[in-house]
């Protein structure tokens, strides 16, 4: 089935889209204000007022009877009579014909709908008055034609005053109605402005440096206006996240390079004292200052080029040169790497794999961040270095784990997601005997990460630290895997 009839249906809801919400409250405000203007001319067309006659408006009617026999006795036909007794349009007479209904009319033919009204009054014993729109009727008065029993009724148009009061009703109506949908668009536009404003207002206090400003209020919109605070605040988070983690590694850097700048400081001292002074021992002096000093800027070298490895991880994954790789072949051509290490440490490998699966990767970057990871396991491992790889199928996703465990004394609970920073170093008496930058699981986070994955750090089974990485397997690899299956 296509997912477009489906997500056009949840563009239109109202809840949960904006669009929805703009389309629904603009047709639900137009069709109020139609159904009100229609209602409101509806009463005022249809407004057919009856009341009983006065002695003077008899008299009318009666006066008018006897023009009608009067003017028949004088030769002239019914048609003649009734626009002799119209007095030039100063009446309306109409004449029904008490047996047939046939109607009979004086004046012009478009106000034919009240006259045609007037039949449901013919059987009155009493004269009435009816009313609509802008004309008024009298009868019905009993006349005898010489074609038969007539019902005779007298009209006249109304007072234009009392016509033009309609109109201003009308007019009064129609700017209810206006207002009435005023009255939604307002509502509507204040919904859609104050999140607006909310954000707006986050965005310029994080632009001035308040990097923990949020956007706040908007947690149970589920329209777009939620979706952007949401996406807003997220952003933030990792913006602050960012610039608060680049001063602390510069804080991180700087101290780090302070200990061999200074060691370096001293070498260069030494080393200028035993050359003036020309005696062989110091001569000794100065060769042992110049394979410290060359020490010292060979770490810092090391350690620049790693900082900036993590820069460039972290900022450019896009260059990241990807390839379908087996993941096993990487893994072993590690383990073998590193064997001649861990024979000297007396610590054995073993790896443990239930899958042969290909991956889109990075082969440099990729075995890199695996290798810094297996060499800080060899590092503090003492006898055994576990590397284990399986699928697991969550939910219809496969993902893809990579665990290396040692046993060694691991470190306790409270750092285990520290030890991913650059320049941390786990607190741990048993384990310093070891020293580094700790700058080799934050190299190993930047790359999984720029390839898609998590990675974490947890107490193992052996004893020691279990670092485990977890990469979703895209839709090329999870196709490979089915056909295996």
């Amino acid at each position: 089935m296509s997912r477009k009839p489906y997500h056009l249906l949840a563009k239109l809801n109202p809840f949960n889209s904006l669009f929805g919400r703009i389309f629904v409250w603009f047709w639900l405000a137009t069709g109020l204000m139609l159904f009100a203007a229609l209602l409101i001319a509806k009463q005022f067309s249809e407004r057919f007022e009856v009341e009983a006659a006065s002695e003077q408006q008899l008299a009318l009617g009666t006066r008018v009877v006897q023009s009608l026999t009067r003017y028949q006795q004088m030769g002239f036909d019914e048609d003649k009579s009734i626009r002799r007794a119209n007095q030039r349009g100063k009446r309306l007479i109409v004449v029904f014909d008490k047996n047939s209904k046939q109607i009979n009319m004086g004046f012009p033919r478009p106000l034919a709908p009240h006259a045609n009204r007037l039949k449901d009054y013919l059987d009155l014993q009493s004269p009435v008055v009816t009313t609509h729109r802008n004309t008024q009727f009298l009868g019905p008065f009993d006349w005898t034609s010489e074609q038969g029993d007539k019902s005779v009724f007298v009209g006249k148009l109304m007072p234009r005053g009392s016509s033009d009061s309609q109109t201003f009703a009308l007019v009064y109506a129609g700017i209810g109605a206006a207002m009435l949908g005023s009255l939604f668009c307002f509502v509507l536009v204040w919904n859609l402005t104050k999140p607006i404003k909310q954000i707006s207002k986050a965005s310029r206090l994080f632009a001035l440096g308040k990097l923990n400003s949020r956007v706040s209020g908007l947690d149970n919109r589920q329209d777009e206006l939620g979706k952007l605070g949401e996406d807003f605040n997220q952003m933030a988070v990792k913006i602050e996240t960012i610039l608060n983690s680049q001063k602390v590694l510069m804080a991180n850097v700087s101290h780090e390079l302070r200990t061999p700048l200074t060691r370096m400081q001293l070498a260069i001292a030494l080393i200028e004292n035993a050359l003036k002074d020309g005696q062989e021992i110091h001569n000794k002096a100065a060769h042992v200052n110049l394979q410290r000093l060359e020490r010292d800027i060979q770490k810092m070298d090391a350690m620049i080029h790693q900082v900036l490895n993590i820069a460039k991880i972290s900022t450019d994954n896009s260059k990241l040169r990807l390839q379908m790789t087996p993941i096993v072949t990487i893994v072993q051509d590690l383990i073998d790497d590193s064997n001649l290490e861990s024979n000297s440490l007396n610590v054995s490998i073993e790896l443990v794999t239930t899958t042969d699966i290909a991956l889109p990767l990075d082969h440099a970057t990729f075995s890199s961040a695996l290798e810094n990871i297996l060499r800080n396991a060899l590092r503090y491992a003492k006898t055994n270095v576990r590397v284990c790889l399986n699928e697991v199928l969550v939910d219809g996703i496969c993902t893809l784990y990579i665990s290396v465990e040692d046993d060694g004394v691991g470190i306790p609970t409270q750092q285990l997601q520290e030890i991913f920073e650059p320049f941390y170093r786990a607190q741990n008496p048993d384990n310093n005997q070891h020293e580094g930058a700790g700058l080799g699981l934050a190299i190993a986070k930047a790359a999984i990460e720029a390839h898609k994955g998590k990675i974490s750090a947890e107490s193992s089974t052996l004893g020691g630290l279990k670092v485990v990485i977890r990469i979703a397997l895209d839709i090329s690899s999870q196709h490979e895997l089915n056909k295996r299956i």
